[in-house]
């Protein structure tokens, strides 16, 4: 069933805000079938929809290359629009790091390890991806920490993962792994200033939490 022109003329009257999930991917695929396929694809998460790659979008039937292609471009000017938006020159805080870090990895469906280096005057020098996991973890490579933080003049460090899942509970692994990079840290001339966990819509300090 084709998208009806009094739902395309609805969205465009009272803007994109009250347009229900299946609506908005309905103006995207020009179908409400092929969106509400598209939408149950993804467990009925707009989330997993955004990070569908193109070859996943084209084994949902009514969606073609082109198609895909076109809302793999949608998707990823969103992502770029967010760091733009999230692109601080400064890092401050966990706050600070949240903002920077949910374009990158806050939509992702598998955990990243993320690592944000700080220089003098709390000034954002980069921010690199260390490693990637399944659902269930990632290792954090301290060569490759510590290589970019000598190559970059940095004094502070910020580590960063995702919880796909949404929830922000920690590991007894992943507090352990904390405590034994803040050391690591100290020995090198470093500050190991906060891990954080990223989701879609919130974050965790480890630091506020009295867990390094």
């Amino acid at each position: 069933m084709k998208i009806k022109t009094e739902d395309r003329d609805k969205i465009i009257d009272c803007g994109t805000d009250g347009a229900t999930d299946v609506e908005l991917l309905s103006v995207m695929t020009g179908s409400i079938e092929i969106a509400t396929r598209l939408l149950e694809e993804g467990a009925g998460s707009l989330r997993r929809v955004v990070t569908m790659s193109i070859d996943e979008m084209c084994g949902i039937k009514g969606i073609g290359r082109v198609k895909a292609s076109e809302m793999a471009a949608a998707f990823e000017i969103y992502r770029r629009a967010q760091r733009e938006i999230n692109n601080r020159k400064f890092i401050y805080n966990a706050d600070d790091v949240f903002n920077v870090m949910v374009a990158d990895i806050g939509l992702i469906p598998h955990e990243e390890l993320w690592v944000v280096y700080v220089g003098a005057a709390k000034r954002l020098l980069a921010r690199k991806r260390i490693s990637q996991g399944g659902l269930n973890g990632t290792d954090a490579d301290r060569r490759i920490i510590f290589r970019y933080a000598y190559a970059l003049g940095a004094q502070e460090l910020y580590i960063c993962h995702n919880h796909p899942s949404g929830c922000l509970a920690v590991s007894d692994a992943d507090v352990s792994m904390t405590r034994q990079m803040s050391k690591a840290c100290a020995l090198l001339g470093f500050r190991l200033s906060d891990h954080v966990v990223v989701t879609s819509s919130s974050y965790m300090s480890m630091r506020e939490r009295g867990l390094m």
